[in-house]
């Protein structure tokens, strides 16, 4: 069922992406980005949080586009892309004056997109004629 190109691909896809960006953006940052600050108010947290609906909406269209296509290159780059997205809007607003907190942010984002989109990718393989 999931060989060949369909709807339910791209749907199942845009399910398994919105739960990775909610995981990420409510979870997974603002844990790495207090860890690294050492401290974090308590508004930067609600407000990363408050970032998670979007950043499901994000993700989603991203994992509908991984489930349609297929390939791990292609969910590697595309939830990768992702990723950065989500690192670099967390980071902002947790720290917006601080450099290092951002390339933090972009770094987790990349990581966490490209390797999710690569094991999606491989969830979703291309079909045979498409390769």
């Amino acid at each position: 069922m999931l060989q060949k190109r369909s709807i339910w691909r791209a749907l199942f896809g845009a399910l398994v992406g919105g739960m990775g960006g909610v995981s990420l953006t409510a979870t997974l940052l603002p844990y790495i980005i207090a860890q690294f600050m050492g401290r974090i108010s308590l508004e930067a947290v609600v407000n990363m949080r408050g970032m998670a609906l979007l950043m499901a909406l994000l993700w989603a269209i991203g994992g509908g586009i991984v489930g349609w296509l297929g390939g791990e290159r292609t969910g590697a780059m595309v939830f990768g892309l992702c990723g950065l997205v989500t690192g670099l809007t967390l980071a902002l607003i947790a720290a917006p004056d601080s450099p290092l907190v951002i390339a933090l942010g972009l770094m987790v984002g990349l990581l966490y997109g490209a390797v999710g989109g690569f094991i999606m990718g491989r969830v979703f393989p291309r079909s045979a004629p498409e390769t």
